[in-house]
């Protein structure tokens, strides 16, 4: 009978789609800029220099509390991903909100530049511009903490 002896084949490495694990870059997966739901809002993820599991492997790191972007580049020798379901290529949205919910987002993709304002409804607040995804300090152009209303212009060129 048709199909009965076939064996469904197994997706082949480089992954385009990869969860939760360590992943060797240029084996496992390739350098490029990822995004994941990040639904349930415990994940955390690290871009990896060497698999020894010190603390010195670890380039750059975050805990992301919702929608989380990372570029792993191709210095790289892992990536390590927990909690945070299925990693994607960053695709473009097509569209720009003009509101701005908890997580990491393409400018001039998902939101639009603007200024925007948050009553903090929830008592801390901390929002951040970045030029980059890698997570490291460098990507940092401004960022404040703030347990009242806030105001932030995000620009073009974020």
């Amino acid at each position: 009978m048709w199909g009965q002896n076939e064996k469904k084949k197994a997706p082949k490495k480089p992954y385009t789609a990869f969860g939760d694990g360590i992943w060797l870059v240029l084996d496992d997966i390739v350098p490029g800029t990822y995004e994941t739901a990040n639904e349930d809002g415990n994940c955390y993820w690290a871009r990896l220099s060497g698999v020894s599991g010190t603390l010195g492997d670890i380039v750059a790191n975050e805990n992301a509390a919702r929608h989380a972007i990372v570029t792993v580049d191709d210095t790289d020798k892992a990536f390590e991903s927990r909690g945070c379901g299925e990693w994607k290529p960053l695709e473009s949205s097509g569209e720009q909100s003009t509101v701005i919910i908890e997580g990491t987002w393409v400018v001039n993709d998902d939101i639009a530049p603007a200024t925007y304002e948050t009553s903090n409804p929830l008592g801390l607040c901390y929002w951040v511009r970045l030029s980059g995804f890698r997570g490291e300090l460098n990507d940092i152009v401004a960022n404040a903490n703030g347990d009242s209303r806030m105001v932030v212009t995000v620009k073009k060129s974020d």
